[in-house]
């Protein structure tokens, strides 16, 4: 009498897990066109947010099922009804006049350089991006330091869309923003980064988490 094989049972388990991924990637791209969807945001950790209800979800399945949702369905019919209210008012629509924007003169791509790799932490592989940037010319107050933001290659038209990267942007005026594909992860406490006033430089690091596998 023998029992279930492992190989065989372990080898079951990783195609329905595979079959599961892809008709969750096939319900991202057959039902909702992210790139269209104007509630379809990252936060400033790159975790995948709806700015219409505040949620943020793992990946853009979770996200296509919650805009499905009733809690959505509630949100939509609620700015639908607050709109509809200041438009009865005559708060919007009203011709206004804006205050001009100051125009910025930008000064091309600033000089970066990119270093990635692994170390071994505790006999844990771990990886890290390390994104050093010059920005010799600017202003450099407290208040008008360089910036990073995480991007959805779902929510960029520049680059082809990927399901396994992102984009870390980072831009600093007067400089045109700079783009780096990176891996795709969770990076939530995962990113550090500095500015060196006597060398203006931009370090930023980023160490991924340790069930990080890169593929």
């Amino acid at each position: 009498m023998g029992g279930a094989n492992p190989i065989a049972v372990s080898s079951a388990a990783y195609t329905k897990q595979l079959r599961r991924k892809n008709r969750l990637a096939n319900i991202v791209s057959q039902t909702h066109n992210l790139a269209e969807d104007e509630y379809f945001s990252h936060n400033h950790m790159g975790q995948i947010q709806c700015k219409l209800c505040g949620t943020v979800h793992r990946n853009e399945a979770s996200y296509v099922t919650h805009v499905k949702g009733s809690r959505h369905a509630r949100c939509l019919r609620r700015h639908k009804a607050f709109t509809e209210k200041k438009q009865k008012k005559g708060e919007v629509g009203v011709s206004k006049k804006q205050p001009q924007k100051e125009k910025i003169q930008t000064i091309g791509v600033p000089a970066f350089e990119i270093f990635h790799g692994s170390y071994f932490e505790n006999q844990i592989k771990r990886y890290f991006v390390n994104v050093v940037v010059e920005f010799p010319h600017g202003d450099y107050s407290e208040q008008k330091l360089p910036m990073f933001r995480i991007l959805s290659t779902y929510e960029q038209n520049i680059v082809e869309r990927d399901s396994s990267a992102q984009l870390l942007i980072i831009c600093q005026v007067p400089y045109k923003p700079i783009a780096v594909k990176i891996p795709r992860a969770n990076l939530e406490g995962c990113i550090s980064d500095v500015f060196d006033s006597d060398t203006n430089e931009y370090r930023l690091r980023i160490v991924y988490p340790q069930d990080f596998t890169l593929t």
